[in-house]
């Protein structure tokens, strides 16, 4: 079942060293990973239990100098009117929308104090 509009509907990690990280927080949760070969990407979905409660890949030289980061995702019913009130709330759009197969539709926004999260329309 999909989150419902306005709550945190899924957490992602882009790190510098996937293996650290995944052996990091499966020792620290108790978190058992799926993972996926995403063309050239790997990309590991964190279960607790039965439940999917996030995702972890490694960052590619595309990223630059960036930090390892977690991304929260804010569940959406309408992405496309999330992005125009983004706008007219002084946000700023920086990525997507972007369709991710059997997931949805996405979207990187940053608030008007420099806060980024990212918006998503399940499918």
């Amino acid at each position: 079942m999909p989150a419902p509009p306005g709550t945190f509907a899924w957490m992602e990690l882009a790190t510098r060293d996937a293996d650290a990280a995944l052996a990091f927080y499966t020792g620290l949760l108790g978190w058992t990973p799926t993972s996926a070969d995403l063309g050239g990407v790997t990309y590991h979905i964190l279960r607790n239990g039965d439940d999917a409660v996030g995702g972890l890949f490694g960052m590619t030289e595309e990223w630059g100098d960036m930090a390892s980061h977690w991304m929260p995702y804010l569940a959406v019913d309408d992405l496309e009117t999330a992005l125009e009130r983004v706008r007219e709330l002084g946000g700023t759009v920086h990525f997507g929308p972007h369709e991710a197969p059997h997931v949805g539709r996405f979207a990187l926004v940053e608030d008007p104090t420099g806060a980024k999260v990212s918006l998503l329309e399940p499918a």
